[in-house]
Formats: structure tokens, sequence, C-alpha cells
């Protein structure tokens, strides 16, 4: 018998701290607490996962509380003997459910080197802020000091006047250094150039807030901050918002008789106006950038940001600031485009900003592969063992929070309509309105329907119902014109645009689609694809050739047909790709799903694509640090898992391997050929097992061989199987914490039909088994009060004496054959409810529904399906005990493990493993069990023997040659990046000089002209240079140096330009 842990009920997270004394090496004591933090995670009682987390904080014991009052002090140490006194084991013997092998105890031995590492990286912000608890009155009292006036006491003459003078020195600086005191005069004149600055004045007793406005300081606009003499339209009271605050500005025109409009002399002053005709208001530059980073990164709304610059300036309501939330809305919006387009190299371009074209301005991924960017010369002519590194990755998926709300208001169309990385909006509205009825049947079989709503949402609170989405396979760039929003649903419409809109121009000769439901998405693909405008249609050859994949994390939610057809593991020359890149996209976007639904449909439509692209660069910048330690897991796990394959190998003679070898390849060249990786086993089921007896007693009767009782020996132990799962059931059901009256009579009611299908079944056990009346006998009635907890003496269940009687033998083998395939079929219908559950469960976590009935019965039905899950559990650990006492150590062992539901019960997740990539871990042994026939009760032939070595053998060669393969392609994208970055470094300089129709102050500038081509043509090098070149030291992963093309060795890399021409990298993005 194995032993099983049962799931524990959730608990809160506990903490313990432990005090010990030790004597320091100095005078001073110093006390080391331990603090153990508890937790139980998991929302189930399936998956709940135990966590311990010690730590060691060492401070100084005494703690000086001569300040506080006696009662304080009295309260403290009432408090203090109260906690100490609580002890570790006062915790331990509360039920929080941490098993005694699982808590973590402090050792004086060495950890392992990672442990160690971690565990001080961790444990250094707690020291650095014990150490620092000493001087916390000194900080205080240092903060209180800046409030006043320092060491004098009253205020001096001010130090910047004439020693003649005697102006008093009672304003300061709040963003000046040093915070020196000066007289009114001397401060505005030293502000001249420094306008936004915050200004204290000392009133005799405190520092109160004045502004430089106050104090008379006027700003003039051109002629370098100097006054103009034909100055003119001079606005008291102009609104400027900057990161500092909300600032009022008496501000003076320039009024030469050349000078621009002053929306146009705003901009040169870095302020951006809120009007284009008489401003009275703007927000600065760095105000606008500061907010776009944040908002990109961090996903802060802008009514927050502008509270909290309100909060800045007036944090409590007293200086009556003008609220410019309204017009920063629509500047923000204007200052996203304008920086997609200064970014994309627009305003370079002599046919103007309006000649953008589909996709122009989107964040291209440098290591897909780009013809004419970064292949080499005759890509396409490329033997068949290289041109496979050329292929294009792409996975899809939809992402159903985030939303558009529909507010009634007009029409709002996007500014730069299609030039990012959203579809046009036009042409894909009349393309899904025309297609978007059309719906295929399901044709996969994971059982998906229970959760599947998403093409049936008829909600009318929202405009879209969620976004869909294209991105590259292998580094999760978003692609150019890959996003769209979907108005009903993931209907197969939406998608088939969105995919070939953002493959509209790739010159591309083979690709890979992976997509949740790419076994459904698939039919009838083609015929679909004959309904696109003509433009946007690609090669027939491309999409009858193009390989169809199911992303690894979701690959257990199908069955067994899409998991043998679709599963990356087997595709040759797909690598390590997991195609989850979608999943960590939606991750970075959903935290601002609930601000872009408020939006209208042309701001959200700005927004993600201006989200999207700082998601692009931020991949970009941290190529070379993922890249890099790709490259080291690659080549080791190529060396392993050859050494693995070749041993393993050497097991079976060659001519078995080498014919297997064979109908490997002939399946990768032909889907349709024999799967190598199909289990070859047979099926064994419950009703199958029941037809074989009854085929065996119908024959005993035909020989004369007489029965006790109509129903035969085999249909009795059914029988008995049947009452054994009914009163798990109604144990189940008396366990319901739904206790209404209607409840307690419906459990009255079954209770009492199961005491009758019991004891009728009680007599025909009497013929067949009279010992078991016996037994009945000897138990009092009243310690059986209820039908769920009769025991029923099945052969399994009896003393293990009574086992090796004579006229048990038939009945204890014809139990044993019933209880394999319980236990076999318990194992199918286990897969089949997780993979069901943890569909809801996906489907619920990415909706934010409309109707909270909605929610509220995808909560109940991911319960129901768990409480399925859990009795299903118990009827397979049933028969697991049974067979470990009819059998014990029997060759249903090799196929049969014990069930741990607070491991096995789940499908695997990428979250929840501590040790490595998908391909690296052991999922639990239920996923790797075929449905097997009773390997006693039929002989294994060598030939059967051989196909389930066959399809081990096959999975160990395709782990062996997707690694090989990984490494290949690493060293192939990283020649890319490279590539790409020169490229773009030459493309930046080629646009130089375009705007001849310019100014020469607008080809000066660093915007346009050569500085603006220089600055970004030198981050690209050095981003080329400095972070991804390939070290040296990754000999190894060269050992077939004809894969990588010759016209790209590292000889033939492009000449870098020379350190004068590269220019100092500055703020590119913002």
């Amino acid at each position: 018998m194995s032993s099983r842990k049962r799931p524990r009920p959730s608990s809160p997270a506990i903490r313990v701290q432990r005090s010990q004394g030790h004597a320091g090496p100095s005078t001073e004591r110093v006390q080391v607490n331990t603090h153990v933090h508890y937790g139980v995670g998991g929302t189930d009682t399936a998956r709940l996962r135990h966590s311990v987390r010690t730590s060691h904080v060492a401070r100084p014991e005494i703690v000086d509380l001569s300040g506080l009052m006696a009662d304080e002090e009295e309260s403290s140490r009432v408090l203090d003997a109260n906690f100490d006194s609580f002890s570790e084991e006062d915790m331990l013997e509360a039920s929080f459910g941490v098993d005694d092998d699982v808590v973590e105890q402090p050792e004086d031995g060495a950890e392992d080197g990672d442990n160690e590492e971690a565990a001080a990286a961790s444990a250094e912000p707690v020291r650095l802020a014990q150490e620092w608890l000493p001087l916390r009155q000194t900080y205080v009292d240092e903060l209180l000091r800046a409030e006043g006036l320092g060491e004098t006491s009253q205020t001096t003459s001010c130090p910047y006047c004439s020693p003649d003078c005697q102006n008093e020195a009672k304003f300061k600086c709040e963003d000046c250094h040093g915070g020196t005191l000066a007289c009114q005069q001397c401060l505005v004149e030293r502000h001249e150039f420094l306008p936004l600055h915050r200004i204290l004045s000392w009133n005799g007793s405190y520092f109160e807030k004045t502004s430089l406005y106050a104090l008379g300081l006027r700003v003039y606009l051109g002629h370098g901050g100097k006054p103009c003499q034909m100055a003119h339209d001079i606005i008291d009271g102009f609104t400027l918002v900057d990161t500092t605050g909300t600032h009022s500005l008496k501000l003076v025109f320039c009024g030469c008789p050349d000078h621009p409009p002053p929306n146009i002399q705003l901009i040169r002053a870095r302020w951006f106006p809120a009007t284009n005709r008489s401003p009275r208001s703007g927000f600065t530059f760095e105000v606008l950038s500061l907010f776009q980073l944040l908002n990109n990164l961090g996903k802060l709304s802008l009514h927050h940001f502008y509270q909290t610059l309100h909060c800045k300036s007036d944090n409590v309501g007293l200086w009556g600031l003008k609220d410019r939330y309204d017009e920063m809305r629509p500047v923000l919006r204007i200052w996203r485009h304008l920086k997609m387009l200064k970014r994309a190299g627009r305003g370079h371009d002599p046919a103007g900003v309006a000649a953008t074209r589909m996709g122009e301005c989107a964040v291209e991924c440098p290591a897909c592969p780009h013809p004419n960017k970064n292949l080499p010369v005759g890509w396409e002519d490329a033997p068949e063992g290289i041109k496979w590194l050329y292929a294009l990755l792409v996975t899809i998926d939809a992402n159903f929070r985030m939303k558009l709300k529909d507010k009634g208001l007009a029409a709002d169309p996007p500014m730069g309509d299609g030039w990012s990385h959203m579809v046009k909006t036009a042409p894909y509205k009349v393309y899904v309105e025309k297609y978007g009825h059309q719906t295929a049947p399901p044709t996969c079989d994971s059982n998906f329907r229970a959760a599947d709503h998403t093409t049936s949402r008829t909600s009318t609170a929202f405009k879209a119902s969620g976004v869909a989405g294209a991105i590259c396979g292998r580094h999760g760039l978003v692609m150019k014109n890959g996003l769209g929003d979907m108005q009903k649903g993931e209907q197969q419409a939406n998608i088939d645009f969105i995919v070939f809109s953002a493959l509209f121009g790739l010159l591309i000769r083979a690709i890979t689609f992976s997509y949740d439901i790419c076994c459904q998405w698939s039919v009838h693909l083609p015929e679909r694809i004959k309904q696109l405008p003509p433009t946007m249609q690609p090669a027939p050859e491309l999409v009858s050739q193009a390989k169809l994949v199911l992303p690894k994390m979701h690959l257990h939610n199908h069955g067994e047909s899409c998991q043998l057809n679709f599963n990356l593991n087997y595709l040759v020359e797909s690598a390590q790709s997991d195609m989850e890149d979608p999943e960590r996209v939606w991750a970075w976007e959903n935290s601002g799903s609930m601000s872009t639904r408020e939006m209208t449909d042309g701001t959200q439509y700005e927004t993600i694509c201006d989200h999207i692209a700082m998601w692009n660069w931020r991949k970009i910048v941290n190529f070379h640090k993922k890249l890099l330690r790709s490259i080291k897991v690659a080549v080791h796990m190529k060396m392993k898992s050859r050494v693995a394959f070749e041993n393993f190998n050497k097991t079976f003679p060659p001519d078995i391997t080498e014919a297997w070898g064979q109908l490997v390849k002939a399946w990768n060249k032909d889907r349709k050929q024999k799967n190598p990786y199909e289990e070859p086993t047979p099926s064994v089921t419950l009703a199958s097992v029941m037809h074989e007896l009854a085929v065996e007693e119908t024959e005993a009767t035909r020989q004369g061989i007489p029965q006790l009782h109509e129903m035969s020996p085999a249909r009795f132990l059914q029988k008995g199987l049947d009452l054994e799962d009914q009163q798990r059931k109604q144990k189940a059901l008396v366990k319901s914490k739904n206790s209404t009256l209607h409840r307690k009579t419906e459990v009255l009611e079954k209770r009492n039909t199961l005491r009758h299908r019991i004891d009728n079944w009680f007599e025909v056990q009497d013929l067949y088994m009279p010992l078991a009346s016996q037994l009945r006998e000897a138990t009092p009635s009243s310690m059986v009060p209820y039908a769920e907890d009769e025991i029923l003496y099945l052969p399994s269940q009896l003393p293990s004496e009574h086992l090796l009687s004579p006229t048990m033998a038939s009945l204890l083998e014809k139990e044993r054959c019933l209880r394999i395939g319980q236990a076999d079929d318990a194992l199918h219908e286990i897969r089949r409810l997780l993979r069901i559950s943890s569909t809801i469960l996906e489907f619920k976590k990415g909706q934010h529904l409309a109707s909270q009935r909605i929610t509220t019965k995808t909560r109940q039905l991911i319960i129901n399906y768990h409480a399925k899950i859990v009795g299903v559990a118990e009827r397979y650990i049933a028969a697991y005990d049974a067979l470990g006492k009819l059998d014990p150590g029997g060759e249903w062992t090799t196929t049969f493990k014990p069930l741990n539901t607070a491991v096995d019960l789940h499908l695997p997740r990428r979250e929840e493993e501590d040790e490595g990539p998908e391909n690296r871990r052991e999922l639990s042994w239920i996923w790797l069990v075929p449905r097997s026939a009773d390997a006693q009760r039929r002989a294994a032939t060598a030939d059967k023997v051989g196909d389930s070595m066959r399809v081990e053998w096959a999975k160990t060669l395709a782990r062996s040659d997707r690694w090989d393969e990984e490494t290949q392609l690493l060293l192939e994208e990283m020649r890319r990046i490279i590539h790409y970055f020169h490229w773009k470094s030459k493309w930046w300089r080629r646009r130089m000089f375009r705007r001849t129709d310019a100014s020469i102050a607008v080809q000066q500038g660093r915007g346009c002209g050569a500085s603006g081509m220089w600055r970004a043509s030198g981050m690209w090098q050095r981003v080329a240079r400095e972070r991804c070149e390939l070290p040296d030291h990754f000999g190894p992963a060269r050992e077939a140096p004809q894969r990588i093309p010759e016209p790209f060795s590292r000889a033939a890399r492009p000449a870098r330009a020379s350190p004068a021409e590269l220019v100092a990298e500055s703020k590119y993005w913002a």
C-alpha cells in the first residue's frame, strides 16, 4: 500500500518570529530574529501548495524607549511578553496544514550556491533597513530642520546682493541645490531661465508657498529667452503643467515681423500648447514624456497621473489651481502620434507624413527573418539543411480583457490608421461584417464546448469584446498590423484578416502557425483565404506547406488526437519554441485594460499601439541577455540529450532502430503516414472487461457449470463496485455546505434508496460469499448508522486470512480484472475533466464579463467540475488500494501509480514549475500513461513490445533533435540581430538630407537633419557592438560551420562606423 497526501483546507499565511540573544564581538548585544512564513497557496483542494520561507535578521536587541510615556512603555512590555510566550510549537499545533517534513529549519552548514545567493539577495534590503533603525531619530530631526531657517533663528541679508544692500533674504527655491535664502529681486533674476522652479517664502514663523509669478517674473518666448523689442500678446496667468506641478506664468510672445504663431513659439520652448489658436495653457515636453513612459511601463492612467501632479502643487486645496485635465487628454493623444512618427523617421520623407505606408511605424523584430535586411544573399536557394532557418514562426491568440465600452459617442477615427501595430479599421470592419457570420463546426476532441462562450457573447455594453493578435513565435514581438479588436468573440473572420494583414509584404518562403485552437482554425483555411482582399492573399504554396501547431502550455487542454498531430515537441525544425508569447504580451497589457476600455475608439487604438511599441522595444534592448542565457542552456542541453539518446539507442539492434528512423522521417514528410509517437496499446475499459467476463460465464453455463443466482458473479461484483461509488457520492452530498430543508430531505431520500439497494445486494452476496454474512452479523447494527458507511465486504475488503480460500479464487480474479478496468476508466476520466476544468478556468481568468450572472455561473461551473474530479480521483484510489491487496506487486504496477491529489490533479502550468522550461520538466505520471490493456490478460508479443519501445525511442530522438535545432536557430538569430542593427544604422544615415524642401533650421535640427540621423545611427551601432556581439567562448555551438552561411561569417560583417561618427546615445525613446 502506498501513502497518499490528502489536500488540507486553505489557510491564511502565518508569520512566526523567534528571537534568540547572541553576544556579538562588540559590547552591544545583538538579537537574531528568525522569521518563518507559513503559507498555503491555491484556490482549490486539488492544487494546494505548502510553502515555508525562513529568514534570519540581525538587529540591536535593545531599543531606546525612554521618550515614550509610562503607560505606553507598560503596554509595549505586555505585548512583547505575550508575543514571546507564543512559541513556534503553539503555531504548529494550530491546524494550519503544514507538514513537519517541509518546515525549513536553520542549519549551520552551507546550502547550495544558488540558494545562498538568492537568500543573500533577498535578505540584503532587510539588513539595510534594520541597520538604519538606530538612525531613525536623526533622520526625523533632519527633516524637521529642513522646514526652518537652519542654524539661524531669523532671516539675514541677501548673500547675492552687494554689501551695501540690506534686502532681507526670506525666499528660497525648492528645486535649486542648497536652498540658500535670497531676496525677491535676486531670486527673480537668478530664475530668469528657470521659470518652473517652486518658491517658498519665510513669513516669520514658517515657510509658505509662493511662486515666481507672484514675485513678478516674466517669461519671454523667442530670442533665447531675452525680451523682444516688439513684444506683444502678454498673457497674465498662462497655465503650464510640468513634472513639478501646475504653474501660473506671465508669458510674453515675440512680435517680430517674421515671428511664428504663438503655438509654434511654445513648441520651440518645449511647451506643448493646449490649443492651436490663442493658447492660454500648455504642457512641458518633460511631463508628456514622463507620462508616456509611466503609462507604457506601469499602465498608470492619466487621471491618476494628473491628480498626482495636482497634489504636488496643492495638496491642501487652498491655492485654487486651474484644472487642465480635459485639455491634457487630447494633447497626450497628439503627443503619442508625433512620437511614433518621429521614431519611425517619417519626418525625413520628402513625400511628407501623409505618405506613410501600412505598418511603417511599427517596431519590428530584428531577430525574425527580413529579406534585404538581415538575410544572406541567395537565402531563397539555401540547401535543405539550412533553409528551415529562414522560416517565420507566428503565434496567434485572443485577449478578452482588452474590451472597449460602447458609450454611444460619435465616431472617433484613429490618427495614423494602420500605420503601426493595429490593422486598418475600414477594410477590417467591412471584411468582418461580410464574413463574420461564418462558423465552423467543432472538430476538436478537447470537449471545450462546456466553456466556449466566445462566439455567443451578445452583450451591448461593449463595442469590442477583446483584441486578437499575431506575434512572432520565437521572440514575442507583436507584428506590424498584427492586432485588431473583436466584435463578437473569437471569430475566424477576425483572426484571418489580422494574421494575413500582419504577413502582408513579407517575402518569406516558409511559415509555422501556432494557435490554441489551431486544430479547428486550420480547417477550410485555404478556402477562407480566397475571401480576403486580393492584395492580402499569400501564395497558395505558402499556406499549403505551412506547419500548424498548438502552444505547449495549451497542448494538454486538447485530446489525444490533437496532442499527437499538433505537438511542437514532435515537429521537425521547430527547435525549442513554446509559442506562448501571447500570454506574456497580454499579461503586460492587461494591467491597463481597465483604463483603455473607457476610452474612445481612436484613443484606445493609438494607446494600444503605443503600449505594444514599448513592449517590442523593451524586448529588443534585452535580447542580449535573453539570447546569451538561452544559448548557454541550449549548448548544455544539446550535449546532454544527445548522450541520453545514444545510450538509449545502443540498447536496440541496429536494424530495428533503422526501421524506426525511417518511420519518423516518413511521418515528418507526410503527416498522413503512421504516427511514430502514437501509443499502439489498445484500450481496456470497464465495459470491455465486463463483456469478456460475460462471455466466459456464458461458456461456463453452456458447459453445464451451474450458477448460484440469476445474477452472474461478474454482474454481482459490478453491482458492488457501483454501490461503492454511490456511497462516495452520498458522503460528498452529506458534506455539502448547503443545509437547507430541501437538501436535508434529499439526503434522507437518497440514503433510504441506497440502503434498499445495499440490502438487495446483500441477499445475492450471501450466496456467493457466505463469509461476508458472518462478518456483517459480527458487527452490531448500532455501529453502522448510515448506508454510506456500510462495509460491503467485497473480496478485496475481506481479512487477509480469508483470501486464500479456494472458493474465493474465482471472485478474486474477477474483481482484479474489474478493478484494472475501473482504474483505467478513472484515469481517462480524470484527464478529460482536467482539460475541461482548466479551459473553463482560463476562460474565466481571461474575461472581464459584462454580466455578473455569467461570472457567477462560470464560477459555479468550476466548482462543479472540481467536485467531479475529486469524485473520480476517489474512485481511482479505491481501485488502486483494492489492486494492492488483490495482486500485490503485479504487472499492473507498471501502469498505475499512487495518486497524489495535491500534485497530480492539475494540468502542467509554467508558473507552477521551478525547475525550468516545458521541455525539461516532468509531467505528472497520469499524463504519461496510455489507456493500457491488462498486461496479465493478454500475451505481449514481440511486435507489441517493439512498438511500445519505438514510441519512447522516437520521443527521445525528438528531444535530442529539438535541442540541436535550438542551438542552430539561436546562432542564426544572433547573426540576424546584429545585421539588422547594422542595416538600421545605415537606413538612418541614408535619410539624412532627404528633406531638401525643409528650412536650414529644420535640416540642422536634431529631429530631422544630420544631428538626429547620427544620433539614431550611432545608437543602433552601439546596440549592435556592445549588446549583441556573440562571445567567442561558444566554440562548441559552432561545431558545424557550414550551417552558418558563409556570407555572414564574423570576418564578413559590415564595417563599423568610426568613433568620430558615433554620436552619444541619448534619449532615443523619449
